[in-house]
């Protein structure tokens, strides 16, 4: 939804042909705060599609020359690290689960509930539902506080997330990454201090694909990425962890999904305090019938 926008901005701006107006225009686009945030989350929206995409696997464990190292999981569901010169990695799962969209959803709309399933999580809350940008309903300002295996002293992680439909491409997004460090507030939402715990720089991205005949099925693409703010470990131990936390991560959204009519989902779904799910229904409706989102609305009206 947030490229299409952006992709309308830029097909009108190509249309104005007199002197002096595409000036005017991207003087105004320059100055517009909701322009520059729209373009800011198309430019993240293009960097976790390419977060999500995986080279093609070898045997499990096998390190293909310029390629990720694969692993399986089990159940169909696969992972790949990647290493790169400077010692960061990135991790990458794809991992099919027999749930509809919209109850996978749930589980990455309400964050107060991620400490029953996202590792190592013991507080999670919503500093600020951030407004504007094109989009007033699935974009916040994040905290989640860790606690880490000895010796590793508490970290947590403040991040700006938003969700976006990529229906052309048959998936939605959720786009994550953590504000700057030592950033005192973000698009004018203040943000509070570390305090004694380590705050870490984050990157998840998640592409959630409705798959089966019904689409009663989905598909949950992740890349997950993390600074630690560990110098004196050694970099095969933080790689290690942080392959252990994507694995328990799968897991524990795999146990919510197999139990999920017993789990606090449905009813979050039911009462849908904000209307966000009724936003992601006709969102999934447009998807079942080859429709925009947009144009669905524009028809119901």
């Amino acid at each position: 939804a947030h490229c299409r926008a952006v992709a309308a901005l830029d097909a009108y701006r190509a249309g104005l042909v007199e002197e002096g107006v595409a000036e005017a225009f991207d003087a105004f686009c320059a100055g517009d705060e909701e322009i520059r945030r729209l373009r800011f989350k198309v430019d993240t929206i293009q960097r976790c599609e390419a977060h999500l995409r995986y080279a093609a696997p070898g045997a499990d464990g096998e390190q293909l020359e310029g390629s990720p190292a694969h692993h399986v999981l089990g159940n169909g569901s696969e992972l790949w690290v990647d290493h790169y010169s400077d010692n960061t990695v990135d991790y990458r799962v794809c991992a099919p689960f027999d749930i509809p969209m919209d109850h996978m959803l749930s589980l990455f709309y309400e964050v107060d509930l991620y400490p029953k399933w996202l590792p190592f999580v013991w507080e999670s809350k919503i500093l600020h539902m951030v407004k504007g940008g094109s989009g007033d309903y699935a974009q916040f300002l994040v905290v989640f506080k860790y606690v880490l295996p000895w010796p590793l002293k508490n970290r947590e992680a403040v991040l700006y997330g938003f969700a976006s439909d990529a229906i052309e491409r048959g998936r939605v997004v959720l786009c994550s990454k953590s504000v700057p460090e030592g950033a005192t507030e973000w698009w004018g939402y203040p943000l509070p201090p570390a305090g004694d715990a380590v705050r870490m720089d984050v990157v998840m991205d998640f592409g959630f694909v409705p798959q089966g005949p019904e689409l009663d099925k989905t598909r949950l693409d992740i890349f997950f990425k993390l600074d630690p703010k560990i110098d004196w470990l050694p970099q095969g131990f933080v790689n290690w962890v942080g392959r252990q936390f994507v694995t328990l991560l799968y897991r524990g959204i795999s146990s919510i999904c197999r139990n999920f009519a017993k789990s606090p989902y449905p009813a979050r779904l039911s009462a849908d305090v904000n209307d966000a799910y009724a936003v992601m229904y006709r969102m999934l409706m447009a998807m079942r019938g080859g429709t925009l989102p947009e144009d669905a609305a524009e028809t119901s009206v």
